[in-house]
């Protein structure tokens, strides 16, 4: 969050949720007194029912016109535009929505395996998010990739390998020490892959 929070908009803000039923992204982007609002599209979906005394919800497809212009400081698109079948309208939606200065906070996969299915549709590129954003009159202020080729592959590990450490003890023993090891080694020997046209990575904010 380090580098996240001085790029977010000034509190007290009004926070909308796109997809986060559950409200996990709340603790990380909203201070005492900001107004946290999750957009969900399914109101049976089990966590929003256990969590309809902690946050606010509004039921609806962000595909639609949902809410007025100009009503939220920030935006939050976590692992969840992957997921959404036209992603030129939610840039649009999102523009309209957002205050003058407000801010669009977006985290995608650039690898990862299908999931969600069958509503797993796009896979993103800084490029592509860029693309995204010009169009719907959006000025990108920064994005970085989210590890390295040394990262990819222990995400790779874990997606097709995973079920041999679902065990606490093994998963503590394995693979955290596994993704310390791809951290330091992205940091050693990709330390610039960064400022390569086609890096390697496991996806971006």
């Amino acid at each position: 969050m380090g580098r996240i929070r001085p790029l977010l908009p000034p509190a007290p803000r009004t926070v909308l949720d796109l997809g986060e039923g559950s409200g996990s992204n709340r603790d990380h982007f909203c201070n005492e007194g900001d107004e946290y609002v999750i957009l969900e599209v399914d109101p049976d979906v089990r966590f929003v029912r256990e969590n309809l005394e902690k946050h606010s919800y509004v039921i609806g497809d962000a595909h639609s016109p949902v809410f007025a212009p100009s009503q939220f400081d920030l935006i939050l698109m976590i692992e969840v535009l992957e997921h959404m079948r036209d992603p030129f309208k939610i840039f649009e939606h999102c523009s309209r929505w957002l205050k003058p200065e407000g801010k669009l906070f977006i985290k995608v996969p650039q690898y990862w395996h299908i999931h969600g299915w069958p509503s797993d549709y796009f896979r993103y590129t800084v490029y592509g998010l860029r693309e995204l954003s010009r169009r719907a009159r959006l000025e990108a202020v920064d994005s970085w990739p989210l590890g390295g080729p040394c990262v990819l592959m222990h995400a790779m590990f874990m997606i097709n390998f995973g079920r041999l450490l679902e065990l606490p003890v093994l998963s503590q023993l394995i693979s955290n020490p596994m993704l310390l090891l791809a951290k330091t080694c992205d940091w050693l020997f990709f330390r610039d892959y960064t400022r390569l046209k086609n890096p390697d990575t496991r996806g971006w904010i």
